[in-house]
């Protein structure tokens, strides 16, 4: 009964306006770091819609084995594998940009980038 009283007032609509914009802001600032940490040749898919972005990685580069590599790294990316029966998706990855930003998830475009250099 509480929820219900709590969904049918201005409260959950203001709760809401503010999350979208912390979202949105989150995906703004991942969004930067990855441009400025990655290779060029790694292209950026961006949605409006939700807070995950898809990444490709130039050929032959694999996105599971850059998952394993960056599992070591205390980083996770989830390989487009994950997603689809097919091969064509071996090279993408999902990035969740929900996350609070601050200077760990710096770090770790920053090492993912360097990661997928190393692969080049």
């Amino acid at each position: 009964l509480a929820l219900v009283d709590y969904l049918s007032t201005r409260r959950y609509d203001a709760h809401l306006r503010r999350l979208r914009r912390q979202l949105a802001e989150r995906k703004q600032r991942a969004w930067q770091a990855l441009l400025r940490y990655l290779p060029a040749e790694v292209k950026i898919h961006h949605n409006d819609s939700g807070y995950f972005l898809w990444l490709e990685l130039p050929e032959p580069l694999d996105a599971g084995e850059l998952s394993l590599a960056a599992l070591t790294h205390h980083i996770s990316i989830a390989p487009g594998k994950m997603f689809s029966t097919g091969e064509n998706w071996s090279r993408f990855f999902r990035f969740n940009t929900a996350w609070q930003w601050g200077e760990r998830e710096e770090q770790a475009v920053k090492q993912l980038g360097k990661l997928i250099q190393e692969r080049l």
